[in-house]
Parts: C-alpha cells; structure tokens; sequence
C-alpha cells in the first residue's frame, strides 16, 4: 500500500522534532513529492522510491539497501556517505548530484543521468552503469572494478587514481576523459573513443584496446604491459615509427610507448 502525501511529510517532521532518522523501511514511497526534503540518516531500505521527486533533498549517511529508485529525480540532491547497495536507479536523473563516498557496490544505474555528479571516492565495485551519462563527472579515486559500463557517456569525466580493474567499457565515450594513474588492468575497452584522453601514468596491462581510438592521448609514463591491440586501434600521431613490444614489461614500465603501427 502506497504512503499519502500527508503521511510522509507528517512522519518527516515528527523525525525532525524528536531528532531522530526518519524509519520507512520497505515503504511504497513510489510518485511521491520530497524535493528538498531532510532525510540525512533515514532508513529507506527495499522502499520503493520509483519515480519520487528528490530534488535537492538531503539524503547523507540514508540507508537505502536493495531500495528501488528507478526513474526518480535527484537533481542537485546530497547522498553524501549514502548506503546504496544493489539499489536500483536504472534511469535515475542524478544530474549534479553530491555522491562522494556512496556505497553503490551491485547498484544497477543502467542509463542513469549523472552528467556533471561527484563520485569522488565512490564503490561502484561490479556497478551495472551501461549506457549510463557522465560526462563532466568526478570520479577521483571511485573504485569502479568489475563494473559495466559499455556504451557509458564519460566525455570529460575524472578518473583520475580510479580503480578500473576489470571492468567493461566496450564502445564507452572517454573523449577528454582524465585517466592520471588510473587502474585499468584487464579493461575491455575494444571499440572506445579514449581521443585526447589523459591516461598518463596508467596501468593497461593487459586491457584489451581493440579498436579503441587513441588519438591524441597522452600515454606518457603508461603501462601496455601484454595489452590486445589490432588493426583498428588507431594511435596517437607524432610518435617514433615502431610498435612496442607489449611482452616487454620493462619497456612499458620505464618509457613512455612512442609508437606507430604498422
């Protein structure tokens, strides 16, 4: 059974008078209106947000386990330290949005909306953001292993010190993307655009980078170390005339790759 209006604003306030976290644990909270409303702390675990206005809302240190915010608005909303494991927010609007230090380890954001989001320091850990919009996002040091993100928008976006280990980003946008010391070790990024992408610094090894475009990216100081590569790839321009030998660890560790394909 749904919770009226009346209801939630009602239990909302009386959280705030006896200063004490606001208790909807498995509550039908779908279509409701809490934009800018004060939920630091609530325990909102398997709710049912889908569809909720959550506008600029505060929902730092909420507990939101296996709750369902699919199709929601969170634009501007603060979820700071937030616990998100395996919530759903496939096509969640999260535009702007405050998730530094988020838990959303499992979380499905499948064609969510985090154009311009800080992720700083996020766990995105086995993360389904497939098709997902990040461009201008700040990801600085999120751990992103294992997550999907095939076909994901991150034009601009910050990865810098990320961790990316294993996951997919195949046909990913990563233009501009800023990669400085990143961890992609096992990376499947096959078919995406990393043109003019910072990646200085960071660990390839053995990512898969078939077809992927490289132009005008800055691979100083990065480590190719046993990384698939074919045809396809297209590589930065102005470089010495040989490939490397990407079975020479010493080489990739030490210099960085200036090379051309044959």
């Amino acid at each position: 059974m749904t919770i009226s209006q009346e209801t939630v604003y009602l239990l909302i306030n009386m959280a705030a008078q006896n200063e004490k976290p606001l208790w909807l644990r498995g509550a039908d909270l779908k279509g409701a209106f809490l934009a800018g409303a004060n939920l630091v702390g609530a325990n909102l675990l398997q709710a049912n947000l889908a569809g909720v206005n959550l506008a600029e809302a505060n929902l730092a240190q909420a507990h939101l386990l296996g709750a369902d915010l699919s199709g929601a608005y969170l634009g501007g909303a603060f979820l700071e330290g937030a616990f998100l494991v395996r919530a759903n927010l496939a096509g969640t609007n999260l535009l702007g949005t405050n998730l530094v230090g988020v838990n959303l380890l499992g979380a499905n954001l499948a064609g969510a909306n985090l154009e311009g989001a800080n992720l700083t320091g996020a766990i995105l850990t086995r993360t389904n953001l497939a098709g997902a919009s990040l461009t201008n996002a700040t990801l600085v040091r999120a751990n992103l292993e294992e997550a999907t993100l095939g076909g994901a928008d991150l034009v601009r976006a910050n990865l810098a010190e990320a961790i990316l280990g294993g996951s997919i980003l195949t046909e990913a946008n990563l233009l501009e993307a800023n990669l400085l010391g990143a961890n992609l070790a096992g990376v499947i990024l096959a078919g995406a655009i990393l043109a003019n992408a910072n990646l200085s610094r960071a660990n390839l090894e053995a990512a898969d980078i078939r077809g992927a475009n490289l132009t005008g990216a800055n691979l100083d100081g990065t480590s190719l170390f046993r990384a698939k590569y074919d045809q396809n790839t297209i590589w930065p321009h102005a470089l010495t005339e040989r490939k490397p030998d990407l079975r020479n660890k010493r080489e990739n560790l030490l210099a960085p790759p200036k090379y051309l394909p044959e």
